[in-house]
């Protein structure tokens, strides 16, 4: 599986796959279907060769799935052509995380080389 920081495959159908699994882990939740699931059964409801009642007796889900599946799809499809592609959440506040370790670690970097001079200094270091 790719990771969210890495761009979206040159495959369309892969892409939107990466796109169906962040937003379920967004959400908090995990699906019944995987991302590859639901590609598949929008790209079919988008060749609109079969109604969405036929569909959903061949992939045995509710029709209103399909359509929910098939409007998220068509809102989130903008952003693959993109020329950056949108960060989750979840990476988002990973890196604000990591960005606070990283100045909390700079700051108590600090506080150690000041104390320990003024321990030196004290005489109070142990060697």
């Amino acid at each position: 599986m790719n990771h969210p920081q890495t761009l979206c495959p040159s495959d369309f159908a892969q892409c939107v796959s990466l796109h169906f699994d962040l937003y379920a882990k967004s959400m908090g939740r995990k699906s019944m279907f995987d991302s590859a699931f639901k590609t598949k059964v929008v790209l079919d409801a988008l060749k609109e060769k079969e109604t969405l009642s036929e569909l959903a007796k061949k992939y045995g889900v509710a029709p209103k799935q399909i359509t929910d599946w098939k409007k998220e799809f068509l809102e989130k499809s903008g952003s693959v052509f993109g020329e950056e592609h949108s960060e989750s959440k979840e990476l988002k506040s990973l890196k604000a995380e990591n960005e606070r370790l990283l100045k909390k670690v700079g700051q108590l970097t600090i506080e150690v080389d000041f104390f320990a001079e003024a321990c030196e200094a004290a005489g109070l270091k142990r060697k």
